[in-house]
């Protein structure tokens, strides 16, 4: 034959997500079935692995990225989800290649070294994106602490991503609904932390004054004050905002 025959696994039926997968790989009119012609150019073999792998990302989809596919977004969508894909492609590809006649060896060869050239490239972005800076963080390790203190229960670190600044790092493995972080009322900045304040009583007759400002006033009041409770909080804080 001509043709050769690329069969994905379909979604499961065990999988508590397999009906709205199922239900996207029709939106994309997407099959887990793909026919190769074994005279395909390169060009025309890789426009062929785009299919497949739309197809396999669906089914390799997670409940959040599930829920956030929309439009014409076909990924990719996480380093987890290319991984998997890919890897289903290579093992079915391999497999084909092992009892494949020579007509057909040469484009299934072509897709598995182009396969592997994607999982490469997976690995490299994964590496530049989760690039840490390794300089000392011990401001922002009180910070932690000061909040543990206080009733926060986190399951995340700051960290500072090169290129990106600073941001927030798991410190254990989170599913899809974990609560990666807890904050009591008692340490947020609102509008019944104004109120029990003294400034709130020289504010609150002003005329035309919004809750915002005041908060804002009350803000930069509380960084400059010694014995602040949000000390802590506030001296990690940049010095200047571009703003």
């Amino acid at each position: 034959s001509d043709l050769l025959v690329v069969r994905l696994p379909s979604p499961s039926a065990e999988d508590p997500l397999h009906h709205d997968k199922k239900k996207l790989l029709e939106a994309r009119k997407l099959s887990c079935t793909f026919q190769v012609p074994i005279s395909s150019s390169p060009v025309d073999a890789c426009k062929l692995l785009d299919q497949m792998i739309h197809a396999a990302r669906v089914a390799h989809m997670d409940e959040l990225e599930l829920y956030f596919a929309g439009g014409d977004d076909y990924g990719p969508f996480s380093a987890r989800n290319e991984l998997e894909s890919l890897n289903l492609l290579l093992k079915t590809i391999n497999t084909l290649l092992v009892a494949a006649n020579d007509g057909a060896k040469g484009v299934l060869q072509l897709l598995v070294d182009e396969i592997v050239v994607r999982l490469r490239s997976v690995g490299l972005t994964d590496k530049l994106q989760m690039a840490l800076q390794t300089e000392n963080h011990e401001i922002e390790d009180s910070l932690l602490k000061w909040g543990e203190q206080h009733g926060v229960k986190s399951k995340l670190q700051i960290a500072f991503f090169e290129g990106a600044g600073r941001g927030m790092l798991a410190s254990e493995d989170l599913g899809v609904d974990d609560i990666a972080l807890e904050i009591p009322e008692s340490l947020i900045i609102s509008e019944e932390l104004l109120c029990q304040s003294d400034m709130f009583l020289a504010l609150k007759d002003v005329n035309s004054i919004s809750t915002e400002t005041m908060l804002l006033l009350w803000s930069m009041r509380e960084r400059h004050n010694p014995s602040s409770m949000f000390k802590m909080f506030f001296e990690t804080l940049p010095s200047n905002f571009n703003t």
